[in-house]
């Protein structure tokens, strides 16, 4: 009796520890290693905020990553072809099969005529205010590996041919713009005889693939600014290690087993120096800081800012072509961003300006550029009061950086009895009977559309994104609260408040 008694408390002890273990083992690094996701996990939040507080627990729940990896591994060695978006390929290529990578191979997904027309404009609206400030522009698409290497992918994506996602955007940007298209596709697929050009654990080409596509960059900007440094093979060292941070082999729970070769430049004799810039960072990642790189003892050389996202350089460890960018200009700074920003643009006042995708994610380019909207409303300079205040905006601030001295907010604000229109919205920070508008820019949100479909009768709320930037020392001293006027032009101008603040000490 004594004995049954005895093992029913063991067993409800067990199970309490077991249920309890995850919760108290958040405490303990060790047990909070992530899955090896290719995206940053949630931050807790900087207020009271129930769903960011959910997504933190569902990042960071205690053995999470341990669990996850030996699920994947277990797959990975049972022969399944898909795992995790990762497609087992042969002779240990692995691809990634996110973002509609899967769909591409199979050439199951192109851009809508829509899509196409509305990237078209955008890049050539860039374009054309860049070139109205006497800027180059260029736009750089990377190869994504399954392009480059379709000879090792599972027999189950093999064999499909036809015009993928970015050929069908590639003749529609040449056809209707006339934007500085940088296509490095070829030149990589023409190199790979000579050297293994993409990672096989990882979704990124490699040094010497990133090698390709800063020399097809280079040559291109060079025939409008011969005055470039093309940095040669010749003038580098190239460091080699054994690489077990594939972030694929991460996916499936085989990075001790499965490495690669990790190449590193260094350009010889370079005296480029990191710089810190006045700007709020683009990434809640601290592996995606905003880099800026002068080059002192070459002052001939053009400036350039760049944007980018991970086939410039993944991470600190994972710089691909960065080395070779900080010395090809006089000053170069690299922001990783899918939007040209117009703000960091007209800080630098730089010769050139390059904004760089990788081929899947090239749908991006619809973004554009980030000008703000002239004003329509007198009041924005400052000639007449603020419009009637109202309570009935609909709003909610995403992001809001003020720890840098140009600050950035974005978020999204909309009338419930009018459809967004772009231009209409104005942000400005108010003290006491004192508003100082801020560089306000419209921000495609169609996901906004789409979660008030029902509850708003189908208004259009595409335009209803907003992304402001501030200078914090143009500021007195005081609390600051974030408003927001609304005005189309043709029904009555409103303002209402953000409930977020901003306190200059």
């Amino acid at each position: 009796m004594r004995y049954r008694k005895f093992l029913s408390i063991l067993t409800v002890a067990l199970f309490l520890i077991l249920a309890a273990l995850p919760t108290y083992g958040m405490l303990i690094p060790a047990l909070n290693r992530d899955t090896g996701e290719n995206r940053a996990l949630a931050q807790w939040p900087g207020s009271f905020d129930p769903a960011a507080i959910e997504d933190w627990f569902d990042d960071h729940f205690a053995l999470r990553g341990q669990l996850t990896q030996i699920y994947n591994s277990f797959n990975a060695k049972a022969g399944v072809e898909v795992l995790n978006g990762v497609a087992i390929g042969r002779d240990g290529w692995l691809y990634y099969m996110y973002d509609g990578s899967q769909e591409d191979i199979r050439r199951e997904i192109h851009y809508s005529d829509e899509e196409l027309a509305a990237i078209c404009e955008a890049q050539q609206t860039a374009a054309d205010y860049l070139e109205s400030q006497g800027i180059s522009y260029y736009l750089l698409v990377c190869p994504d590996k399954h392009t480059v290497y379709p000879e090792y992918l599972p027999d189950g994506l093999s064999g499909y041919e036809g015009e993928s996602r970015f050929d069908g955007l590639r003749a529609a940007l040449t056809e209707n713009t006339t934007v500085n298209l940088i296509d490095a596709r070829q030149a990589v697929i023409d190199a790979k005889g000579e050297e293994q050009l993409f990672f096989k654990t990882d979704t990124h080409w490699n040094a010497l693939g990133a090698y390709v596509g800063y020399t097809v960059l280079m040559e291109r900007i060079a025939e409008d600014h011969p005055n470039v440094r093309i940095v040669s093979r010749d003038e580098c060292t190239l460091a080699e290690e054994e690489w077990h941070d594939g972030d694929m082999a991460g996916f499936i729970g085989q990075s001790d087993v499965l490495s690669d070769t990790l190449y590193t430049w260094s350009v010889n004799g370079s005296t480029v120096r990191l710089v810190e810039t006045p700007y709020a960072e683009t990434s809640d990642d601290p592996k995606r800081p905003i880099l800026c790189y002068e080059n002192p003892d070459h002052p001939e050389l053009p400036t350039a800012v760049i944007f980018r996202d991970s086939f410039m350089g993944r991470d600190a460890s994972c710089t691909l072509m960065l080395p070779l960018i900080a010395d090809s200009f006089s000053k170069v700074t690299i922001v990783w961003s899918t939007s040209v920003l117009e703000h960091i643009v007209a800080n630098e006042e730089p010769d050139i300006v390059v904004m760089e995708y990788v081929e899947r994610y090239s749908g991006n380019a619809v973004n554009g550029m980030n000008v703000p909207e002239a004003s329509i409303v007198e009041y924005v300079t400052g000639e007449t009061e603020l419009p009637r205040e109202t309570f009935s905006i609909f709003s909610c601030v995403d992001s809001l950086d003020t720890e840098n001295q140009i600050c950035v907010v974005s978020g999204w604000a909309f009338l419930m009895d009018r459809n967004s229109v772009k231009g209409s919205l104005h942000v400005g920070l108010k003290c006491g009977d004192e508003v100082v508008w801020c560089d306000t820019s419209s921000v495609n949100r169609p996901d906004v559309t789409a979660a008030y479909a029902e509850s708003s009768g189908g208004l259009d709320l595409n335009a209803a994104g907003f992304y402001v930037t501030f200078d914090r020392t143009a500021l007195h001293e005081g609390k600051w609260e974030l408003i927001i006027a609304i005005d189309d032009g043709e029904s009555e101008p409103v303002y209402g408040k953000l409930g977020k603040r901003v306190r200059i000490n």
